[in-house]
């Protein structure tokens, strides 16, 4: 029981893609991110705050659609222009929601 709690304390869920997948998946509604709760809960990948610290994002161009304080993390490039994800305060930066969306271009 206490691993299980352990783990839902430190779970949160991201996903990426472009503004019409997001729409497909009811993640984006007009311009609106996750406002009813029929969106697809399938389509997010579930990670853990402790350990997952970045996420690669495969695409030149992203912003983030939910909230998450500013400083708390950096989109960074690699050598082919690639955007990466880095939460440099994890705890900060999952304190205002545990879903995280990414729109990629």
């Amino acid at each position: 029981t206490e691993a299980s709690q352990d783990k839902a304390l430190n779970t949160a869920c991201f996903v990426f893609g472009t503004k019409s997948e997001l729409k497909d998946q009811k993640i984006l509604q007009k311009r609106d991110v996750l406002k009813n709760a029929d969106f697809n809960k399938d389509y997010f990948t579930q990670i853990d705050i402790r350990t997952d610290k970045e996420i690669k994002l495969y695409s030149k161009d992203a912003k983030l659609l939910t909230a998450h304080p500013e400083g708390t993390y950096e989109l960074v490039k690699d050598d082919k222009e690639q955007l990466t994800l880095k939460i440099t305060n994890p705890n900060k930066f999952w304190s205002v929601s545990r879903y995280l969306v990414i729109e990629v271009k």
